[in-house]
């Protein structure tokens, strides 16, 4: 099998993946994790306020920081230049979504908690991007 995704034709669908692959850890590794930390703490009980503030913010980054790393895992070549443009990618695709949040004034719809916490999100997630770059680079 590792013959194969080396030759020609394995890397040309190597090339190919890596955005759906990207994508696709961006979904599942945050519900992984989220289910997780849900499970973590005390069964049956409501979650605690630190909780709940510290479950999105852990999720965004390790989400974001998948990513970029099993986005560049799956790139053949240039694993280093790929993973700084899965960065920007994503980095970009989510401010625009923060900016349209904005416009239409949707930031402090639910409370001032969920805008801030919101923010935090956003934040974590360019931290977590950056820090998949980060060891990407240091890996090749």
């Amino acid at each position: 099998m590792e013959k194969f995704f080396e030759s020609m034709i394995g890397k040309f669908l190597r090339w190919l993946a890596v955005i759906p692959g990207a994508c696709l850890a961006l979904i599942l590794v945050p519900r992984l994790m989220d289910l997780v930390l849900l499970f973590a703490g005390p069964y049956g009980t409501n979650e605690s306020f630190l909780s709940s503030i510290f479950r999105p913010l852990i999720v965004s980054g390790i989400g974001s920081w998948s990513f970029v790393y099993i986005g560049s895992y799956i790139a053949p070549l240039y694993k280093r230049v790929v993973s700084i443009i899965l960065c920007i990618i994503l980095i970009s695709l989510f401010l625009l979504i923060v900016l349209g949040i904005i416009k239409n004034d949707l930031l402090w719809a639910n409370g001032t908690y969920e805008g801030w916490l919101l923010i935090a999100a956003i934040l974590a997630l360019i931290v977590g991007s950056i820090i998949g770059v980060a060891q990407v680079w240091e890996e090749n």
